[in-house]
Parts: C-alpha cells; structure tokens; sequence
C-alpha cells in the first residue's frame, strides 16, 4: 500500500480527481485546510494565563484556599 497526498486549491478539480479516483476504486480521504487554525480568544486567554493568575496570591488567600 502507499499513500499520495494530494494539494489542490481550485474547487472545481478536486471534484474532477475525486471522481477520478472513485472510477479507478482507490479509496481516499479528503480534508480541508483550516483557514484560521487557531481560535483567537483562546490565544488571547492562554497569552493572559502564561503571565500568572490575574487575582493577586496573598498570605490572606493561601490562608483561605489552603487553611494555613
């Protein structure tokens, strides 16, 4: 078995090589390529995190979270 990876950007031939391929019986699958991989407001809240907890740690709230 081998595998062939196929890059195509024009709508109308991929549904061309998709017939192609289904004529011949090779099995295939297909997939997209995301146009934005990346969620931004979950890139902005993980920036925010990787710079420490926005509430500040005191003796006060250890104490309260931590009974000491």
């Amino acid at each position: 078995m081998e595998t062939l990876v196929i890059k195509i950007e024009e709508e109308s031939k991929i549904s061309k090589v998709k017939e192609f391929l289904e004529s011949m019986k090779v099995s295939f699958t297909s997939k997209k390529k995301a146009e934005k991989p990346y969620n931004p407001a979950f890139v902005k809240m993980v920036l925010e995190a990787r710079n420490g907890p926005s509430i500040p740690y005191t003796d006060e709230l250890r104490k309260e979270l931590f009974g000491r």
